[in-house]
């Protein structure tokens, strides 16, 4: 079993070390250790990198694309990844190599069809957005952080003419929403972005800040995974979770994370995240969802807006 300290010393490489590849050889060849993934999103982690692994490795056979225009693509596609399981799968028998060029082909086509049906987007009729409003129950929420709807932001989903809501004088600086002007407003989401092939009928309400930072990614790994950095008022300079990050932990985990236990949900109550070690970076290895009761970060989590976006801009 791989330990932590070589784990590291192998893996964790500088700029130019990545660019050795006999580093990089060395690093791929050893597996991470439990002590390594024992976060709140060890499994998010590793789901999402197979899941990447797994498209990487379909499309890299044959490229979806090609066959968008072709009519019944499924024999094309078939034979053309039956011909190259030779060097795909040089290990296998040929029973073996059909089956898994099934497979392959099968996803493919898949693939072809959801790309080639996917509508674009559209605007929403007052009947559809009001349809929507009511099954989400008597106090609508964004269905990925729990944010409860105003009831002016409500009353322009639905047409009506009122102002805008103003804009917070406290922001939240792991999950600033409310620095921007649609941060607070109510939008029809897709679960699945349509620009990776959701499904047109999958629809949920969101705020702003979360349907706007999800945009068309799916997997924790479809974000830079560079970070940004703010200086806190009180805290000092800390480094800032990719929004898309936080939407991802908040949408997958929907409910507090106390260790102790709490029944907190977004089906219920607001929800944010916060470093699981409080020294940590707020990466996806180091990131919980709390309640505002189980907060880490209750008395620092506000700042001022202005203070927020002066301090990030620089």
């Amino acid at each position: 079993m791989t330990t932590l300290e070589p784990f590291l010393r192998s893996s964790y490489l500088d700029a130019t070390s990545r660019w050795n590849i006999e580093m990089v050889t060395h690093a791929s060849n050893i597996s991470p250790p439990n002590d390594a993934l024992h976060g709140s999103y060890a499994w998010l982690l590793m789901g999402d990198i197979h899941l990447l692994w797994a498209r990487w490795f379909a499309e890299g056979v044959v490229d979806p694309d090609r066959y968008r225009t072709v009519d019944n693509p499924f024999p094309l596609v078939f034979a053309r990844v039956l011909e190259h399981m030779p060097r795909v799968m040089p290990q296998h028998t040929d029973m073996q190599r059909r089956d898994i060029a099934t497979s392959i082909s099968t996803l493919i086509v898949d693939e072809i069809s959801r790309r080639s049906e996917a509508p674009g987007r559209r605007t929403w009729t007052i009947s559809e957005k009001q349809e929507l409003w009511d099954a989400s129950g008597p106090t609508p929420r964004c269905w990925i952080c729990g944010y409860q709807f105003s009831t002016n932001a409500g009353h322009r989903f639905l047409g009506k003419r009122v102002a805008l809501d103003e804009l917070p004088t406290w922001v939240d600086f792991m999950r600033p929403r409310g620095v921007g002007r649609y941060d607070l407003r109510v939008e029809i989401d897709h679960v699945g972005a349509l620009g990776a092939g959701g499904d047109e009928e999958q629809l949920r309400l969101s705020c702003g800040w979360c349907n706007r930072n999800k945009r068309d990614y799916s997997l924790l790994y479809d974000a830079p995974g560079f970070m940004r950095s703010f200086e806190h008022p009180t805290i000092g300079r800390v480094s800032m979770p990719h929004s898309f990050w936080v939407v991802r932990a908040l949408a997958m985990q929907k409910s507090c994370q106390y260790n102790s236990g709490c029944s907190s949900s977004i089906e219920t109550t607001e929800m944010t995240v916060s470093p699981i070690r409080s020294d940590g970076a707020p990466n996806p290895a180091n990131l919980q969802v709390v309640c505002s009761s189980h907060d880490p970060l209750a008395g620092r989590r506000l700042v001022a807006r202005d203070t927020y976006r002066s301090r990030m801009n620089r």
